[in-house]
């Protein structure tokens, strides 16, 4: 599906209320909320939809789409006084609708096209859902919003009354993690927070490619992936599929942790004059590892990383997935370099318990002293055990002598 420029995108948040009959739901269509506080804009033009919402109802929010769009909407009654935040522009209708929609289980009814089973026509209905059951353990009667004036947008002549369902018209845009990745990697604003959206939706697969996006230079799309991997770990916790939930607890005590180090057989392959490259490794590793990197700290008076090789099969041959790796030069500032890489399907020490990370280049002037350290405020090694090991792996100090 094509993705138009966005001028501004607002995480989401909802205010939840007590459960009760809508609102609007014995008055006229278009009549206003007693409970509204907020304001509520919404624009179609050229069947881009434009939104602000704030601190409004979501069933004021769906009257006005529904106005807006003609498409029909139900839900049901209890979540009719939740109340949205959300503000973005240009989305064609249905993505802009699956955007407003975010924190709930919905799907979309689409009219078929004439003479073809696989194209779907004009979207004609979104049906909301809440999982499970309500408190009085009953499924709750569904309402009904339509449109209280004829819509702007034109109906498609080919399109017959025949529905199609579709739980998210984001689907339609089938890719694997890869090329989601590929995307977050390469493309422009647009492409990246698409991708983040199409991560989100892939589950625990996702969690390397979004936490490197959290690194992105383009503020909206770290935004965008911090708002993607805070849904992403509720969701997995709420199954039990996060590592080091009750799920997964193991029984088993891992004994031991990875250290850094440095390939002591030629460590440091000078090349010419002061040029180095270093090898960065772990050490002593006692089970596999899904995830793990380093920060290194220097003084850049002395020595300067110029840049790095992971060993996922990019340049260096590894074992580590190269859609994981993310190498982020001075992320505290001159001085700072980071590592990140990771393999979902994990990856085993070598036979000397050893696991290869990445190899710097730079140059050291004189007495060169640097820290290598777990990324701060992120689980680094993380074993098959679910076990982080950050906490074992304190600062190493490493000096050079040129």
């Amino acid at each position: 599906m094509k993705r138009l420029f966005i001028t501004c995108v607002i995480t989401i948040v909802v205010f939840s209320s007590a459960a009760g009959f809508c609102s609007f739901s014995q008055g006229k269509p278009g009549a206003p909320s007693a409970s509204s506080m907020g304001s509520l804009t919404a624009k179609l033009e050229n069947n881009l939809l434009s939104v602000d919402i704030k601190d409004v109802s979501l069933e004021e929010v769906l009257r006005k789409l529904s106005d807006q769009t003609g498409i029909s909407f139900s839900l049901p009654p209890s979540l009719c006084n939740d109340r949205l935040m959300v503000r973005f522009a240009n989305f064609e209708i249905d993505e802009a609708i699956d955007k407003v929609l975010g924190p709930y289980d919905r799907v979309f009814v689409y009219d078929q096209m004439e003479n073809n089973t696989e194209e779907v026509g004009r979207l004609r209905e979104v049906r909301i859902y809440i999982r499970g059951t309500n408190k009085n353990g009953a499924s709750e009667k569904p309402m009904i919003i339509s449109a209280s004036k004829s819509s702007p947008v034109s109906d498609d002549t080919n399109g017959k009354n025949k529905p199609v369902l579709k739980t998210s018209p984001k689907e339609n845009t089938v890719k694997s993690l890869k090329e989601w990745s590929k995307d977050l990697q390469e493309g422009d604003e647009t492409a990246k927070i698409n991708a983040v959206q199409g991560l989100a939706r892939m589950g625990e697969g996702a969690l390397g490619p979004l936490t490197s996006a959290l690194e992105d230079a383009n503020p909206e799309v770290s935004k965008a992936a911090e708002s993607a991997l805070t849904d992403l770990y509720a969701s997995l916790e709420e199954e039990n599929n996060l590592p080091g939930s009750d799920r997964n607890t193991q029984e088993q005590t891992i004994e031991g942790a990875p250290r850094f180090a440095i390939d002591t057989a030629g460590a440091i392959n000078e090349g010419s004059g002061n040029q180095m490259e270093v090898d960065i490794r772990l050490s002593d590793v006692p089970e596999k590892l899904i995830t793990s990197g380093f920060m290194i700290r220097y003084d850049p008076s002395q020595m300067n990383i110029t840049g790095a090789d992971v060993y996922d099969g990019s340049s260096l041959s590894g074992p580590w997935d190269s859609e994981m790796t993310n190498k982020v030069p001075n992320p505290s500032g001159p001085g700072t370099y980071m590592v990140i890489v990771g393999n979902l399907g994990s990856v085993a020490p070598d036979q000397n318990d050893t696991i290869n990370i990445a190899r710097l280049y730079g140059s050291c002037t004189g007495n060169c002293e640097f820290t290598i350290a777990p990324v701060p405020d992120f689980d680094t090694s993380v074993g098959n055990s679910s076990t982080v090991y950050d906490s074992k792996m304190g600062p190493t100090k490493f000096t050079f002598d040129y």
